[in-house]
C-alpha cells in the first residue's frame, strides 16, 4: 500500500480513484553517448532503472486520514520539519488540507525494468562505467555501479 498525495488542482486526482492507474518511480538514469562503443555507426541511447506500480486508489476524504499521511511523508522526508508543523494553528493546517487530495493506493501489480546497456561488450560497458564514474551528478554515479555489477 501506497500513500501519498495531490494538490487539489492537480487535474490526475480526478481519475484516480475507480479507475488502474500507474506510478513510475524512475532512477537511476543516464545519457549514453555512442562514444563509448567500438562501432563508429552507432546511435546514443539512455540507460535506466524504473519500477511501475500499478493499482488502485481510495481517495482519502477525513481530515483525520489527510494528516496521517502527511506525518508520514514529513517523518521520513523531512523529521525536522515536524515541530514546525505542529506550531501551526488548527486553522491554518485545515486550510492548507483543503487544498490537497491525499489518497492510499493498492499496488496490484509491480513491473521493474532495467536497460544497463546490456547489449554491449564487455570493454564498452567498461568504458560507460568509467564515464559515469567520474560524473559530477550522483544519479549518473549510481547507474555506473548498477551497470558495473554487470561485467
Amino acid at each position: 500500500m501506497l500513500s501519498s498525495h495531490f494538490a487539489k488542482a492537480n487535474e490526475q486526482a480526478r481519475y484516480i480513484e475507480g479507475n488502474t492507474s500507474l506510478i513510475i518511480f524512475s532512477e537511476p538514469h543516464a545519457y549514453i553517448s555512442p562514444v563509448h562503443y567500438d562501432k563508429h555507426e552507432s546511435v546514443p541511447t539512455w540507460d535506466y532503472i524504473s519500477v511501475h506500480a500499478y493499482g488502485t486508489a481510495k481517495i482519502l476524504e477525513s481530515e483525520e486520514s489527510k494528516v496521517k499521511v502527511l506525518k508520514e511523508m514529513i517523518t521520513f522526508y523531512d523529521k525536522n520539519y515536524i515541530g514546525q508543523w505542529n506550531s501551526f494553528s488548527e486553522k491554518f493546517r485545515i486550510n492548507m488540507m483543503k487544498g490537497i487530495v491525499a489518497f492510499e493506493f493498492e499496488v496490484t501489480d509491480l513491473q521493474g525494468q532495467k536497460k544497463l546497456s546490456q547489449n554491449k561488450s564487455v570493454e564498452e560497458r567498461g568504458r560507460i562505467v568509467e564515464h559515469l564514474g567520474k560524473s559530477e551528478y550522483r544519479v549518473e554515479n549510481t547507474l555506473g555501479r548498477y551497470i558495473k555489477k554487470t561485467l
